[in-house]
């Protein structure tokens, strides 16, 4: 008995310590008065006194005639699960078994106090339950006895969020859209290019157009490339996919990068193209030092679009822009006197530079990176990289009768996010391809 007496002192004089150094910490009246109740529940059974168990007895209470156990009477306040109200609180707030919940108390222990507390809400409760929020709770059990009710719990409510990789990837179909558009209605019914199309190309800016004509089939000599170039370009269904590409890869290769970023000054250049190397050359494995480089060019395109020289530097780099798409689009589009369709096509592609400059803004700015991929021509189709475009055949039969690619007219999109301890990567864009047996 001696030993029993000894332990359950031992006990107490536990209990008294952490309630005395929980009341120190936190100060709030609310806060104590539903601690306490929290306290007293959770250490009902420790702060029970033993006794020792003689022969004839039950631990748990007296054996009635019929062999039943009865529980030893136990005081109002310890059934109820209350302890003494410490002196110089503001009393306990009355509650009302039955009354409808008109509002959340702010309790400082979080949702585990309101459920510990005794109160449970009416089944007849006037307030609709569609019209109580839902709650999860957040973190471990030592967080959610935290001060700060909004570390504790995250509110559900009805607003639908877009998924970031969904705002993305409609950032980059608009723009696909819009230059399909324009391509389809200045290129599928152009006026027929007279004499030889090879020459014709290799004489239009300085060969530059006939280079980038080529570079978009790849596994091929120059000659050959050229006239798997031909056949697409010659075809009406296939010339508007195979000018979109031609548009999409110079935006993807200069605009939707830091080399569209470039003439702002010398310092701002230099950091750029250190940037630019740093993000090929560092481990893709190592988050934060990726991350620091991504967020130290989101600053220098932040100056760059809103310091003091952003207007006259935008404009510089529309122009710029602008100049080059327009050299590379002004052959397919012959001269015929008295006609405007040369110079309303302009018109429409200094648009089209606009959002695409508009856009590399965005993505430069942002945490994130963007990767545009390609694919090859004659490669077998695949349903989860690739989009067939003017076909209505389900993607699973094209993969399984392995089609192939005839030409990519839109690229890939694929975007990672260095930010936390892991790596994030995801394909937002499917590769927008024509295909052939």
């Amino acid at each position: 008995m001696k030993r029993l007496a000894w332990r359950n002192e031992f006990l107490q004089s536990q209990l008294d310590g952490r309630r005395h150094l929980w009341m120190q910490v936190h100060g709030d009246p609310q806060e104590l008065d539903a601690g306490l109740v929290d306290d007293s529940r959770r250490n009902e059974q420790i702060a029970r006194p033993l006794r020792a168990v003689t022969s004839g007895s039950h631990p748990f209470g007296a054996p009635t005639a019929t062999g039943a156990l009865v529980r030893q009477s136990q005081p109002a306040q310890a059934q109820q699960g209350l302890l003494p109200r410490p002196s110089g609180l503001p009393p306990r707030p009355a509650v009302h078994i039955g009354q409808g919940f008109t509002g959340v108390r702010n309790l400082g222990s979080g949702l585990a106090a309101s459920r510990h507390s005794g109160i449970t809400p009416s089944q007849s409760s006037s307030v609709s339950r569609a019209l109580v929020p839902t709650a999860t709770e957040t973190g471990s059990p030592p967080e959610r006895r935290r001060a700060t009710s909004s570390a504790l719990v995250k509110v559900e409510t009805s607003i639908d969020h877009v998924d970031e990789g969904e705002h993305w990837a409609n950032e980059f179909n608009a723009l696909f859209a819009h230059i399909y558009g324009f391509c389809k209605n200045y290129f599928e019914n152009t006026p027929k290019i007279e004499g030889d199309w090879r020459k014709h190309f290799q004489s239009e800016g300085e060969g530059f157009v006939w280079k980038h004509v080529c570079s978009i089939v790849h596994p091929r000599q120059e000659r050959e490339r050229g006239d798997y170039a031909l056949s697409l370009l010659k075809n009406d269904g296939s010339r508007p996919y195979f000018i979109q590409r031609m548009i999409l890869q110079l935006i993807t290769a200069e605009v939707l990068t830091i080399e569209g970023w470039q003439d702002y000054s010398a310092e701002v250049d230099k950091e750029m193209k250190e940037i630019e190397a740093g993000l090929k050359t560092t481990d893709p494995f190592k988050t934060y030092d990726r991350q620091a480089l991504v967020d130290r060019r989101a600053v220098l395109v932040g100056k760059m679009a809103e310091g003091p020289k952003a207007k006259a530097f935008r404009n510089h780099k529309l122009n710029h822009h602008h100049q080059k798409l327009r050299a590379m689009v002004a052959p397919f589009i012959p001269k015929i006197k008295n006609d405007m369709t040369r110079d309303e096509a302009f018109f429409d592609l200094f648009h089209i530079t606009e959002q695409a400059f508009d856009l590399s803004g965005k993505l430069l700015r942002s945490p994130l990176t963007f990767q545009f991929t390609w694919c090859d021509e004659l490669s077998k189709f695949s349903a989860d990289f690739q989009q067939a475009i003017g076909c209505n055949i389900a993607p699973a039969i094209l993969q399984r009768d392995q089609w192939r690619v005839k030409l990519c007219a839109t690229p890939a999109v694929t975007m990672r996010s260095d930010q936390g301890v892991s790596i994030r990567a995801k394909q937002i864009v499917k590769a927008g391809v024509m295909i052939m047996r």
